[in-house]
């Protein structure tokens, strides 16, 4: 991990430096006194407010991203439409925390927890913090991240092996869009190109194009196996508090 000065923190962006360090555990802080007021509230009216300006925080952040990759300045055919998968989550973000309808969030908890923690791993953006490229990026990855786990820790979604399966075939069949969709265009969306993306991600050890495409998937398939079990191991645990500490009655 590499320090870095403060200074250089607002003209650039570096993976696995002090920087990335400082500003995921700010993520992970922000997330957690979210979810935790929220829990003291639920039910009420105040919590529904928190998740209006969670899915608007989300919305905003991608409607900035879309606006920022499409001005003139830095509009690419390669990288400027909103069809990444983070794109895909953060506008279904809003109907995921406020309708209540299942099929929006269990593809936000998936997709959220289970993929675009990616961008927390290894962020593709390279600007510091006087870019807007750097803020928009952060806010959306904050907003469906976080928004996955809003969704369990607050409103209480649990996804079945039916959501798993369901999260499994929607993703497979847009992912194979998706190729279809790069192979025409000759770009490299959700990252199914034949291209990498600039700053070093998982992709670079799943080798070469076509090829990799298979590993993907298969990741894809035991990213959101883990998420499944976890949310499960969690049940379960809380289950046994539950059983050994019942609550008591007056």
């Amino acid at each position: 991990m590499t320090l870095g000065l403060a200074t250089d923190w607002l003209y650039e962006f570096d993976a696995f430096s002090l920087h990335h360090l400082v500003l995921t555990v700010v993520c992970v802080w922000v997330t957690w006194i979210v979810i935790r007021y929220a829990r003291t509230v639920r039910g009420t009216r105040d919590e529904f407010r928190v998740r209006v300006a969670w899915a608007l925080m989300t919305l905003l952040g991608e409607i900035g991203s879309t606006t920022v990759w499409t001005l003139p300045a830095r509009y690419s055919r390669e990288a400027s439409w909103p069809i990444h998968l983070c794109d895909y989550a953060a506008w279904l973000a809003p109907f995921a925390l406020l309708l209540p309808v299942r099929w929006p969030k269990t593809l936000l908890f998936f997709w959220g927890i289970g993929l675009s923690t990616q961008g927390f791993l290894t962020p593709t953006v390279s600007q510091g913090v006087l870019s807007a490229e750097y803020w928009v990026f952060w806010i959306q990855h904050l907003g469906v991240v976080g928004g996955g786990f809003y969704l369990a820790a607050v409103n209480g979604y649990r996804p079945t092996l039916r959501d798993l399966v369901l999260t499994i075939a929607v993703t497979f069949a847009l992912v194979c869009f998706m190729v279809w969709f790069n192979i025409q265009a000759d770009t490299n969306y959700m990252y199914l190109g034949s291209s990498l993306p600039d700053k070093p991600t998982i992709l670079d050890a799943l080798g070469d194009y076509p090829g990799r495409l298979v590993w993907i998937v298969l990741l894809g398939i035991l990213g959101f196996k883990l998420t499944y079990l976890g949310s499960e191991s969690v049940h379960r645990l809380r289950g046994r508090a539950l059983r050994a500490d019942p609550p008591s009655h007056h």
